[in-house]
C-alpha cells in the first residue's frame, strides 16, 4: 500500500469539518474524526481503490458540518457521488422516510456505494459493541428501541443474502451485527425500552 494524496485530502478535510465534534463514549471523550478515519480503514483493508476510502471517510460531511455538496467535487466526480450515495440532506423528513430512501439508495446502488454504507454501518456496530463491553447502553437516548436500530442494520444484510448478492465486506458484516446483537440480548438492552 502506498501514500494517497486523494486520501490524505480526504482525512483532512474531514477532520476541518468535524472540528469540535464527538461521539458519545461512556468512558471518554471521542474526537468525532476517529469514525470516518475507522471506515477508511475498513474498505482499505478490504482492498477498494483510493476513491472509495475517501468516499467513506467523507462520508457524514454533508450531514454533520456546514460542508455543501459543491465543496466536495474538489475531491472528483466518482467521490463527489459515492459520498453522495450514503448521506441524508433531508433531515426534515421522518425518520421511517429517510430509512426508506437509504434502504432505496442500499439496493439500488452498486458495489462500492454499498462497501461505503456497509463499511460505516460496521463501525456504527463496532462502537455500539465497545459501549456495551464497558457497560453503556448505546440506545438509551433513541426514540426507537433497540431491536427498531438493529433491525434497519439486519435488513441491510438480509437484502444481499436473500438475494446471493457477494461482496466483499458481507461477512464482516454479519459477524459484526451477529456479535451486536448477542452482547446486547446478554446485557439486557434488547427488550429495555430506548
Amino acid at each position: 500500500m502506498s501514500y494517497s494524496e486523494l486520501i490524505d485530502r480526504a482525512i483532512t478535510f474531514a477532520s476541518l469539518a468535524h472540528h469540535g465534534q464527538y461521539r458519545e463514549s461512556p468512558e471518554k471523550v471521542i474526537p468525532f474524526i476517529s469514525y470516518p478515519s475507522a471506515v477508511g480503514f475498513i474498505l482499505q483493508r478490504a482492498g477498494y481503490r483510493d476513491e472509495v476510502v475517501a468516499a467513506g471517510i467523507l462520508g457524514c460531511v454533508l450531514e454533520k458540518s456546514e460542508t455543501t455538496p459543491g465543496q466536495l467535487m474538489e475531491f472528483g466526480d466518482e467521490v463527489y457521488k459515492l459520498t453522495l450515495s450514503v448521506s441524508e440532506p433531508d433531515k426534515v423528513a421522518s425518520q421511517k422516510t429517510r430509512q426508506e430512501n437509504y434502504y432505496a439508495k442500499f439496493a439500488s446502488g452498486d458495489d462500492e456505494s454499498r462497501a461505503v454504507a456497509l463499511a460505516m454501518n460496521i463501525q456504527r456496530m463496532r462502537h455500539d459493541i465497545a459501549s456495551i463491553k464497558a457497560g453503556y447502553n448505546p440506545c438509551r437516548k433513541l426514540k426507537k428501541g433497540p431491536a427498531q436500530k438493529y433491525e434497519s442494520w439486519e435488513r441491510l444484510i438480509l437484502f444481499l443474502e436473500r438475494d446471493n448478492i457477494a461482496h466483499r465486506l458481507k461477512d464482516e458484516y454479519r459477524a459484526t451485527l451477529d456479535e451486536l446483537k448477542d452482547r446486547a440480548e446478554r446485557a439486557g438492552y434488547m427488550d429495555a425500552p430506548a
